[in-house]
């Protein structure tokens, strides 16, 4: 499988993760698993070094696509539990 293919499927994982994410801790949870140390898209940019010199610009266009398509999403979401937390604050 190459890194593209893998790309993907993260890509098309962490879009369905986050129409799950219903809290501000599952939130944080996800952007480990995707951004952290040892996440996924963090382990698709150190694999980086073993793919050829000619292809790296490409291959790293595409994670880097793929990380601000996941991180305007996950604005979203963020901004919309914060939302959703005020709004109940209020109420109470």
């Amino acid at each position: 499988m190459s890194i593209l293919d893998d790309l993907k499927i993260i890509k098309e994982e962490a879009l369905n993760k986050l129409e799950e994410i219903s809290d501000l801790r599952a939130l944080e949870d996800f952007k480990v698993y995707v951004f952290g140390k040892k996440g996924k898209i963090s382990v698709l940019m150190k694999s980086l070094g073993s793919v050829s010199p000619e292809d790296r610009p490409v291959i790293g266009k595409e994670i880097n696509d793929v990380r601000s398509l996941i991180s305007e999403k996950l604005d979203i979401i963020t901004q919309k539990l914060n939302n959703e937390k005020k709004l109940a604050a209020l109420i109470s």
